[in-house]
């Protein structure tokens, strides 16, 4: 199973290193074509694949270039590019002091550009070159700086990368139950965004604080969560982190067989990425280790092996503060009081420029200053949300007065239809009795004409029938006297008086007729 896991590791590695090896010729390739500031760019592109390879000579090489072009071409956004890929070159390199005199070169540059990213990449990268020379306060202030443009930038996974360093100089402070908060809110911000760059390594941190705070259960489940979390594909500063951190807990639970095995594992990756602070750390440890087995010669070959590198300039000022102490402690060890006082001099001059009263109010400054702007601000955004408060509770008093005054509107509106309908319904029944009156007059006046129609009638109706009867006997004589005259005039009036008696019935009878029609159209 052991042999798989590191098959695939070196399998994925030896991909890692080709992809970006081909990207790295391409790029090479590309620079032989290029001039002026496409050269620039080309050799920032180039710095970054090769920081990314572990190739940072190289690294600080083509961003030194390219810086170069950038500061003859007076381009001060390439000049920070270029300057800010170098500067972290040299960082990696352990060429602390180079990479701080071009940070702060470039830092001012990056401020006026207004170029967020360069200049929050920036404040990170001279926070950390502060935390490796040990002067938290300086350290801290760049961090909280950096914490800030973050907020600002609203770019949640830089604050989690920004709590995880501050939490690594409250480790470096001892202040453990600091740095496990600031760890374990590192690890939930970074869980809420599911973002899993260096989760493994705030895991490690957040282990490392509980087993210096004597939790060596949760510092190893922490520890191995770290490891799990980059699985088959953890890179070498993980492993060597992971490895110390197990080797902590082990000397911690008194267990020195594992811890040197986990400390020399994590030595020997610490010199093959040229890490520095790592090979003090194990050193330190292992120097414990085997002072406690009293294996002298062991302890004298380390301690010799890190003298070595302090010599050539590290500037790591707290891990060469514990060597120091593991040199005094053999030397006191061996009877050599001598080399015992030349260390105790050399651990006090180093001890006092990194812990000290100054250091102590520095340190409480900076934090002051960055709570107090904090509360500054949080004072700012609670004065504006008052503000937006009262805007809207003055809006809100505009809408009630409005609401109000619509609703009064409406009510007399109201009041005034009532009125109005009240009214048309009293005008409508005064209209109704006079129609119903109206109405019943027509209707009596009707019945009255009716009336004197039908006595009307009756009385025609006996004229016609008289006058019938009369001009019946008028024709009945009329016949007679014809018959009995016997003058020929005279017969002949007759027969005239006949046919007018005829006449004069038959308009009796259209009279009659007539009349009855015009009752019947009224009735």
């Amino acid at each position: 199973m052991n042999l798989k896991i590191i098959l695939t590791t070196v399998f994925s590695i030896i991909i890692l290193f080709g992809v970006n090896g081909q990207k790295i010729d391409s790029l090479r390739s590309l620079l032989k074509q290029k001039n002026g500031a496409e050269r620039a760019d080309v050799l920032f592109e180039l710095a970054r694949q090769y920081i990314r390879s572990d190739q940072d000579s190289a690294a600080a090489c083509s961003g030194l270039e390219g810086y170069k072009i950038a500061i003859n071409l007076n381009d001060s956004l390439r000049i920070v590019k270029t300057g800010r890929a170098t500067a972290s070159a040299l960082r990696y390199l352990g060429k602390v002091d180079s990479a701080m005199v071009l940070y702060q070169k470039i830092l001012p540059m990056s401020q006026k550009l207004k170029n967020s990213f360069e200049y929050v990449n920036i404040l990170s990268g001279m926070g950390l070159a502060y935390n490796f020379k040990a002067e938290y306060d300086k350290a801290l202030r760049f961090f909280f700086q950096e914490l800030e443009q973050e907020k600002i930038r609203n770019d949640e996974g830089g604050i989690a990368i920004t709590l995880n360093n501050i939490g690594i100089v409250y480790y470096k402070l001892k202040n453990y139950k600091k740095g496990r908060a600031l760890f374990e809110e590192t690890i939930a911000l970074k869980k809420k965004l599911n973002d899993k760059y260096d989760l493994d390594i705030a895991y490690i941190n957040l282990g490392l604080c509980y087993a210096y705070l004597g939790d060596f259960i949760p510092a190893r489940s922490n520890i191995l969560q770290g490891i799990k979390v980059c699985g088959d594909h953890c890179k070498d500063y993980v492993i060597e982190s992971a490895d110390f951190a197990l080797g902590v807990v082990s000397f911690g639970l008194k267990q020195y067989g594992d811890a040197e095995t986990y400390f020399l594992r994590s030595y020997a990756m610490s010199k093959k990425t040229h890490n520095i602070r790592y090979q003090f750390d194990n050193i330190d440890y292992l120097t414990q280790i085997y002072l406690h087995q009293n294996r002298i010669k062991d302890a004298a070959q380390y301690l010799r092996t890190a003298e070595v590198l302090i010599n050539a300039g590290a500037p790591y000022n707290l891990e060469v503060i514990k060597i120091y102490s593991r040199f005094i402690e053999l030397y006191s060890r061996t009877g050599d009081y001598k080399k015992a006082t030349f260390y105790q001099q050399k651990y006090i001059q180093v001890k006092d420029s990194v812990y000290s009263e100054e250091l102590t109010n520095k340190l409480m400054k900076v934090e002051t200053e960055y709570l107090e702007r904090e509360n500054n601000a949080k004072i700012a955004s609670q004065a504006q949300i008052l503000h937006l408060k009262e805007a809207v509770i003055n809006r809100q008093q505009l809408l009630i007065v409005f609401a109000c005054c619509m609703t009064v509107m409406l009510a007399l509106l109201a009041v005034l239809l009532i009125r109005s309908n009240r009214r048309k319904k009293a005008i409508n029944k005064i209209l109704d009795e006079r129609v119903r009156d109206r109405t019943r007059q027509l209707e009596q006046k009707q019945e009255a004409l009716l009336h004197a129609h039908r006595e009307n009638k009756i009385l025609v109706e006996r004229a016609s029938y008289n006058m019938r009867s009369s001009l019946a006997s008028i024709k009945g004589l009329c016949t007679t006297g014809v018959h009995d005259l016997g003058d020929p005039n005279a017969r002949q009036y007759m027969v005239q008086v006949n046919m007018l008696s005829d006449h004069l019935e038959s308009e009796v009878q259209r009279f009659q007729n007539a009349f009855s029609d015009v009752a019947v159209g009224r009735s």
